[in-house]
């Protein structure tokens, strides 16, 4: 009876694990044919900030697979009903970060074999990183310049990046926000790419980070996602 009973549970181990979605590992060929393809899709890349910065592929948003809260919160703003396509560097981080994904629900994700140096080997597109083109852009004395024009009006400045999950994410919703509260609140979008010395300035450590001004002064500050009615809460408070 005993070992009727362990057959049938390798029996259903089994099948569970046969039935498991898995990611799908693809070469530089393959993973160009199926990116043109799907026009939804969301392209991840899992390497370090210092990697990212240099090539990568378009529309690419990066989590630090080697941060793992910053990866597993930034993955958080994914949508698992559209196509991810993973990379890293060789394809090492690429396929536990894919494997972690499909364990999270993601039906579709596809693991680029070989990572960014195939595809660099290959000669397949790339955009070029912000650190071949270093931008210091605004000062601080114009951004306060910048926020004082528009007083008594609030201002909230929204430091983010277009590579950045949670900063897609809200970009909707700060749109929005910047309509219903056109009278009340000027929205301030601010890259950090295009102006890395304000950023730095600011100590901008976390995307995205809003810092809500009123008449030069910031009265609110907020590190990460926040909703539309959080934010609204707070222009409310100090209008």
């Amino acid at each position: 009876m005993k070992k009727a009973f362990l057959i049938l549970w390798l029996m259903v181990c089994n099948l569970i694990t046969g039935c498991a979605q898995r990611a799908e590992v693809l070469t530089t060929d393959s993973f160009q044919q199926k990116l043109s393809a799907t026009p939804e899709r969301q392209v991840l890349d899992v390497r370090t900030k210092e990697e990212f910065s240099g090539d990568r592929l378009p529309d690419a948003l990066n989590a630090d697979f080697t941060k793992t809260e910053e990866f597993r919160e930034r993955v958080r703003f994914l949508d698992k009903d559209k196509p991810v396509f993973v990379y890293c560097l060789s394809g090492g981080r690429s396929q536990k970060a894919a494997e972690y994904l499909t364990r999270q629900g993601f039906g579709e994700v596809y693991d680029l074999k070989g990572g960014m140096r195939s595809w660099l080997a290959d000669q397949k597109p790339v955009a070029a990183g912000s650190s071949r083109n270093k931008k210091p852009g605004m000062t601080e004395a114009a951004f306060q310049k910048e926020v004082e024009r528009h007083a008594p009006r609030l201002v909230l400045a929204d430091f983010g990046a277009r590579w950045c999950p949670p900063c897609k994410k809200m970009a909707p919703e700060m749109n929005r926000l910047s309509k219903e509260l056109a009278g009340t609140l000027v929205v301030l979008p601010v890259d950090v790419d295009e102006h890395q010395t304000l950023s730095q300035v600011k100590k901008v450590n976390v995307l995205p980070t809003l810092i809500l001004y009123r008449n030069g002064r910031v009265v609110w500050q907020h590190e990460g996602y926040a909703s539309r009615e959080e934010i609204t809460a707070q222009v409310k408070k100090f209008q």
